[in-house]
């Protein structure tokens, strides 16, 4: 990943570094004044500057991963139970069998996803495209995570946690299921908890407290 940052960004300025007269002075080109370090070819590496790239790209994955959140609660709410409630439907009306036509939405998110990255990574300076493939392919893999195992438990894992958030992320995603229609619901996010059910869930462990009382596994 760094590699194709490297050949892409650091390598045609540092060789516009190198055909520069005067190193270490004030003939460095323009290209490299990013307004936050200047890039000082030494040893041929341009260490400073390669450390700056390394830190916006991290930037530019977290920040897309943040961004993802409102994107899917917006295509949640206005999409899923939209134009594509036919898609969304059986997730709300459970039918036989372990998949749905909902699982089409992962291949739906994949593909901008997948572009960005291919193309990011075939074509010299667009380095920060496949940041933001890989910001969305990190909080596909959250939301499967949260959403197929946690919660839906598609795949029998953290079953009877007693973890705060995983409680409070359960309780929120049922209040939306209890609506079985496309023009009723609540709780369109898939990782952001209202404080609401945060709370739900900090008096119920207080109600809790001192007994001897596992929660049940949730389906």
């Amino acid at each position: 990943m760094f590699m194709q940052i490297k050949q892409s960004v650091i390598a045609p300025l540092m060789t516009d570094v190198s055909s520069s007269p005067v190193i270490g002075q004030d003939h460095f080109p323009d290209r490299l004044n990013i307004g936050v370090a200047t890039c000082v070819y030494k040893s041929s590496h341009c260490i400073n500057f390669t450390y700056m790239v390394a830190v916006l790209y991290f930037l530019i994955v977290l920040g897309v991963f943040l961004l993802m959140e409102a994107i899917t609660w917006c295509a949640h709410r206005w999409v899923m139970h939209g134009f594509l409630w036919y898609l969304h439907k059986d997730h709300h009306q459970v039918e036989p069998g372990f998949f749905e036509k909902n699982d089409a939405f992962f291949f739906i998110f994949a593909v901008p996803s997948m572009l960005s990255i291919m193309y990011g990574m075939q074509t010299p300076g667009f380095w920060w495209l496949h940041g933001i493939g890989f910001g969305i392919m990190a909080y596909g893999v959250a939301y499967f995570i949260v959403h197929d195992v946690i919660i839906h438990q598609r795949f029998k894992w953290f079953s009877r946690s007693n973890n705060t958030y995983i409680r409070a992320i359960r309780w929120a995603h049922k209040m939306h299921h209890k609506h079985l229609h496309k023009h009723q619901g609540e709780s369109f996010g898939m990782l952001y908890v209202h404080k609401k059910y945060w709370d739900k869930v900090r008096r119920d462990k207080q109600l809790m407290k001192g007994k001897k009382v596992e929660y049940a596994p949730e389906g």
